[in-house]
């Protein structure tokens, strides 16, 4: 609730107006859904869903399912968008027709500098360069600051698996892995990413011992997927965070 009107705003108030805005109450137990509603009442590209607690992953879901739109961007409720970031990740799309995705830079409000390749715009098309820039750390594996083709999507069935912690990781991972062929990064920053000590990834990221268990339980989902060749691959990546984490 404290942040959910910033967020918002920032949404609603894009240079880029030709917008669906999903609002997805997941079963808040403060004055968020009347906040939601307010916002659906002063603007009616806003539509307002409200469900039982659920958790992130299957939210994320609902989103997906209910999405109209050719474009699709996330954003968590604590955080908020740059002033043109849509307008400059859509343009981009529109500019590389070939692409699937366009992935933008972030601010941490945590600590206090914008984040992550390139410093000029950037076209893949070579799945193996595409995942040396992941394995190095360069690209973002949140599910926001991006802007991916719905039908890219659908077609390849990529949604967030529940029951895991870092769910983001396994969506961007499979995502870059099963569905894109081609890929622009921009250097502009499109999300502020705020730093709020009551927010599931700030929970479940604070201790070491919480990083390791949620990709260990993350990997073991991977076990039932038919691409072996997935589960190879994000170990091989889990590895290379772990790597970077302890300095190796």
């Amino acid at each position: 609730e404290d942040y959910l009107s910033r967020c918002v705003l920032s949404i609603m108030n894009q240079s880029y107006q030709n917008l669906e805005i999903l609002l997805i109450d997941d079963g808040s137990t403060d004055n968020s859904l009347e906040l939601c509603n307010f916002f659906a009442r002063k603007d009616k590209r806003i539509k307002v869903i409200h469900q039982e607690n659920k958790g992130l992953a299957e939210t994320r879901n609902k989103g997906l399912e209910l999405a109209n739109g050719e474009y699709i961007s996330f954003i968590d409720s604590d955080d908020w968008l740059m002033p043109d970031a849509l307008a400059k990740m859509s343009q981009t799309l529109l500019q590389h027709p070939e692409a699937q995705l366009v992935m933008g830079r972030f601010y941490s409000g945590r600590q206090q500098r914008a984040f992550h390749y390139p410093e000029e715009q950037v076209c893949l098309s070579d799945s193996v360069e595409m995942h040396r820039l992941l394995y190095a750390g360069y690209l973002v594996t949140y599910a926001w600051a991006k802007l991916v083709r719905r039908q890219v999507l659908t077609d390849h069935s990529i949604t967030f698996y529940d029951d895991i912690i870092y769910e983001d990781t396994l969506w961007t991972y499979r995502l870059l892995h099963d569905a894109t062929d081609h890929m622009v990064l921009i250097p502009d920053l499109v999300y502020y990413y705020d730093f709020n000590d009551t927010s599931i990834t700030h929970q479940s990221g604070q201790h070491p011992e919480q990083t390791v268990k949620g990709f260990i339980v993350t990997c073991n989902q991977l076990l039932d997927e038919p691409d072996e060749r997935l589960f190879a691959d994000f170990v091989i990546y889990v590895l290379s965070v772990l790597f970077r984490a302890v300095d190796i």
